[in-house]
Formats: C-alpha cells, structure tokens, sequence
C-alpha cells in the first residue's frame, strides 16, 4: 500500500503522539474514506478535541505542498501496513500513522537494534563509555538508533558511523531541519550511512513539547534501551520508562556513587536495569536469538581500536567537548567574545532575579494534561505508571506531562517506575 495524499493530509489532522487513526479506519475505512466522510459522522467519532474540524475543513493545500517537497529532496513516506514501517512500532501505545524518513531505512525488523541515549551535559566518562560502547556494538552488526542530540546521543551516532555500522536518527522536528543547528552535518553523514526519521512533517520546527513525543518511537524502534549518563532529571529517563512500559529491554552504565551525573543511570541499576560495562554486556542478552546479524569477529576486532580519540568535530561537526579548531584570525574574534560577555552578564542578572523572586505556588498554574495528571496523584503516594495510564491520555502525553512535572519540582521518580506527587 502506497502513502497518498490523503494519508498525508489525515496525519496532519491528528496530532502527533495522538493518533486516532485506527479508530478512523474502523468506522470509515480509509484515508479517503474519512476525507469523504459525512461531516456528522466524523463529529459523531468521539475524536480528540480539534480533530474532527480538522478533518471537516476538507483543505488539502499542506498535504499538497508536503508531498511535492517530500518528492522534490528524496524524503520517503510511510504509513503503517505500508513497506518500510517498522513492524516495531506497530505494538507501541500511539504508534505514528505516519513516518518521513531521510536516506535508507535499514530492516529493522530483521536486525538487533538498540537505543542510545543519554544526557546533553556528559562527562568525559560518559563521552567515552557512549563512544567505545556504541563503536563496538555497532561493528557486531547491531543497528544504534538516537536521537541526534547533542551530547551522548551524537556520540552514539558518531561511533557507529566510524565503525561502519548504521545508525537512526529520530527528530523532534521535520527531517529537513537539523537540531540542534551544528549537526547539520552530522545528519548529513546519517543520512548517507542510515535514516533521519520523524512523525513531524517537513517544516515543523524544534519544540521542546515534541521531543517527549518522539522518544516513543526512539525506545520503541529497538530491541532494548541504552541509558549511559543520567542525571534524575534527564530526558533520556523519559526514554526508558518508555521502553518500559512498551516490554523493551532497559540497559545502563554504572556512574560514581554521588555524581549527580550518573544519579539517573544508578537509579535505574537499582529499579532492576541491567547493568552494561561494556558492549558484550547488551550483546550477551540478544546473541543466542539473533545469532545471525551479529558478527562476534568484528565484535573482537572492533574492542582492540574502539577506545575515544577525539576528532569527532573535525569529521562530524558535534562539539565533544573539546576546543574546536582556531579560526584562522588566530582565536576568538570580538562579535564571539562580545556574546560570550553579555551571556555570563544576562545569567548572573537573571540569577540575582531569580534569588530575589518571592516563592511561587507552582501547582497553582497547572491546566491541561499536567493538571489532570498532577490531581490524580496524591502526596507521597507512589503511583504506578499504568495507573496514570487509565487517565485517557496517550503515552506520549502522559510522558510530556510527567517530564514538565519533574521539572517544575512538582513530581518526582523512585525506583520501580513509580511516581510520587511532592506537594
């Protein structure tokens, strides 16, 4: 089954992380069938609020648009049931209907693959451990999906690309926009050794509410999960709790007892992760059913010259953090360091302000999907995840709901994949 124009135009519709899709082909059928739809009878499908007027406004000029561009730069469209849809995904809650895919999506489905996650702010533990790691894991043979990063994520990427291997980049943007900006040619390489693939059409821009959205399809496209470095804060905990729920392996690297770095990676170890000190560690768990696609040579080989050696920016252009190359004036010029001035001005401003602030009551400014999950949690009651589940809302809202929760200090995670209400 092709993906046409009407598939293009009901994705639209729908909202990502949200999609209704199977509900509207059981009482409609198709894609055209909905489009073709009695405006009273789509009202009458207990849709998502927004999305039945949506689909009665009948305009077809964006699908229209989206495809030729998608035609024009080579981006493939895939729909579930459709060549190329990664049967992985299908059994996931909230599968995408829709999937735009850049470069050459390898068999998924045929292939041991693993998800490679981690904090933005890694250490130079975290650096190395991501990059020997994901090196050799992807010289066995073994598929690195991430999603692009910056941080662990692109060193993940990174790896896989230096060992040969592919790798799968999933955007919280459309796949004709690099983010964060300086991996444009990373995505580049990605695109030439694996996929970019996202939910988001072309031209929808990076926000911070679509990147909870996407991990789904991140922890959901591999056999297992990989968390390398975590603080408890982290979005890449979101991923795991994910592949959680969805029966995925979890997987995650030892940190030092009392670094806030590895706060979220140990806390996973003692909610029963298995523990990774390096790639045989996750291959041992997949070796004897993929016995195929894995290469236990390449493996042996790949563990003699996999250690970190730097030169990720002068072949990628990801800032590990290392000093990237002198410009050829000799340093820093004035309008770089004139930025560098104002920024460390603007934060102590903006700290001093935050000091001085009167205390806020930050529950008091819930609505939405945060309000609904923060009510249903009482105070120092530990909450199953599939609790908050019967709630109605999808995974990929739940999950967004959850991760601003944790961040405005309203919620916190324990160990089991609980969660408990602060105030």
């Amino acid at each position: 089954m092709a993906c046409g124009i009407y598939d293009v135009w009901l994705s639209l519709c729908m909202y990502p992380g949200r999609s209704c899709h199977r509900r509207l082909f059981e009482i409609f059928g198709s894609a055209y069938d909905v489009y073709s739809a009695d405006s009273a009878a789509v009202e009458a499908a207990g849709l998502p609020a927004g999305v039945a007027s949506r689909i009665n406004g009948k305009s077809l000029d964006r699908a229209v648009a989206i495809m030729d561009y998608c035609t024009r730069a080579g981006v493939a469209i895939v729909t579930e049931g459709c060549a190329g849809y990664p049967k992985r995904l299908v059994d996931i809650a909230d599968p995408p209907y829709l999937l735009y895919i850049r470069g050459r999506m390898p068999d998924i489905d045929s292939c041991v693959s693993v998800s490679v996650v981690g904090t933005r702010s890694m250490s130079e533990y975290g650096k190395r451990t991501a990059y020997k790691i994901s090196y050799e894991l992807s010289a066995a043979g073994v598929v690195i999906v991430s999603g692009m990063a910056l941080g662990i994520d692109s060193v993940a990427a990174c790896a896989a690309l230096d060992a040969g291997g592919t790798t799968v980049a999933v955007l919280g943007c459309g796949v004709d926009m690099a983010y964060p900006s300086q991996h444009k040619r990373l995505m580049d390489h990605i695109v030439a050794n694996g996929a970019v693939v996202s939910e988001f059409p072309p031209g929808t821009r990076p926000d911070g509410r679509n990147f909870p959205i996407r991990n789904r399809i991140i922890s959901g496209m591999g056999l297992g999960t990989l968390v390398v470095e975590a603080d408890t804060h982290s979005g890449a905990l979101i991923t795991a709790r994910t592949a959680t729920v969805q029966g995925r392996d979890i997987f995650a690297v030892p940190g030092n007892v009392g670094e806030s770095s590895s706060g979220g990676t140990n806390e996973l170890i003692r909610g029963g992760a298995n523990v990774v000190l390096s790639a045989r560690d996750v291959i041992g768990v997949y070796e004897f059913p993929w016995r195929n696609p894995m290469d236990m040579t390449a493996l042996a080989a790949a563990e003699r010259i996999s250690d970190y050696t730097g030169g990720l920016y002068e072949r990628y252009g990801v800032c590990a953090g290392e000093p990237k190359p002198a410009s050829k004036a000799g340093g820093e010029n004035a309008r770089t360091q004139g930025l560098r001035i104002t920024y460390a001005r603007d934060k102590r401003q903006s700290d001093a302000a935050a000091h001085a602030a009167p205390a806020r009551d930050a529950s008091a400014e819930l609505d939405g999907d945060l309000r609904t999950v923060y009510d249903a949690m009482k105070p120092g009651e530990k909450v199953p995840i599939d609790r908050l589940m019967r709630l109605g809302l999808t995974m990929g809202a739940l999950m967004s709901a959850l991760t601003q929760l944790e961040i405005r200090g309203l919620v916190g995670s324990v160990p089991g994949g609980l969660y408990t209400r602060k105030k």
